[in-house]
């Protein structure tokens, strides 16, 4: 007698594959092929990214030149640099040719960019260094 199974018992028909249940269909490969590439390339940028991100550099000042005015002042010229990779609300520099230091203040300036300014010393100052006093990152 029959069960009305039909006889299918225990056979897995499988349309359109050929007979191949080793490692799938062509698509199915180039699937797996492109995701595998994909992860590769995803984590070798990820890993080169925190390789090669640069430490955060404090802004700097320097002096680039000197000019005696008629009067006898100095006038001292200062370059600024913000070398971080985040842009700055505002930064304020001293020169030590006086007491109190006279200040000069750099503001909205960029990542990665050089700013130049000018500040009177009195008369006779000799040669005057300066530096960043404070800054607020943006």
């Amino acid at each position: 007698m029959s069960d009305g199974s039909g006889g299918a018992e225990g056979r897995n028909d499988r349309a359109g594959d050929g007979g191949n249940d080793e490692g799938g269909t062509w698509g199915e490969r180039l699937l797996v092929a492109t995701s595998v590439v994909f992860t590769v390339v995803l984590l070798s940028f990820v890993i080169w990214q925190a390789s090669t991100t640069p430490a955060m550099a404090e802004p700097t000042a320097s002096v680039t030149g000197t000019e005696t005015l008629p009067g006898g002042d100095v006038k001292v010229t200062v370059r600024f640099r913000n070398a971080q990779d985040v842009g700055l609300v505002i930064a304020t520099v001293e020169v030590d040719c006086d007491a109190p230091p006279p200040e000069l203040t750099f503001e909205h300036v960029p990542a990665d960019d050089r700013r130049t300014g000018h500040v009177i010393c009195p008369p006779g100052s000799g040669d005057s260094t300066a530096t960043v006093s404070t800054w607020v990152e943006a």
